[in-house]
């Protein structure tokens, strides 16, 4: 698959030695991303949050290209369903058609196709 991101796997790396404690996102020597957490200022991230957003930057490939299987085995479903029952119609369904758009919408944004 080609895409606009550095390939993964990513990690959340956490750089000590200040009480901000910054996680960094990597891909291999790469840095991709930090996440920073402040427990001294209220109004800033907190150090938990900081690290739970960093963990859930570095799943970003694999959640990604999760997504797109799933994607593909729920088309085929669908397909055979349709195939074994002519009366059944997705759209008709409820939740299937809001779920595949949703994945769908969350995909382009990652593309940049949607903000």
């Amino acid at each position: 698959m080609n895409t606009l991101w550095t390939p993964g796997p990513w990690w959340a790396k956490p750089i000590p030695g200040s009480y901000k404690q910054p996680f960094q996102i990597m891909a291999g020597e790469t840095i991709i991303a930090q996440c920073v957490g402040d427990q001294l200022t209220p109004e800033a991230t907190s150090i938990g949050k900081a690290r739970g957003n960093a963990r859930l930057i570095a799943a970003s490939p694999e959640l990604y290209a999760a997504s797109e299987e799933q994607h593909d085995v729920i088309d085929r479903l669908l397909a055979m369903l349709i195939e074994r029952d002519h009366t059944f119609y997705p759209s008709k369904t409820p939740g299937v058609l809001e779920a595949i758009q949703h994945a769908n919408a969350a995909r382009a944004k990652a593309r940049g196709e949607q903000p």
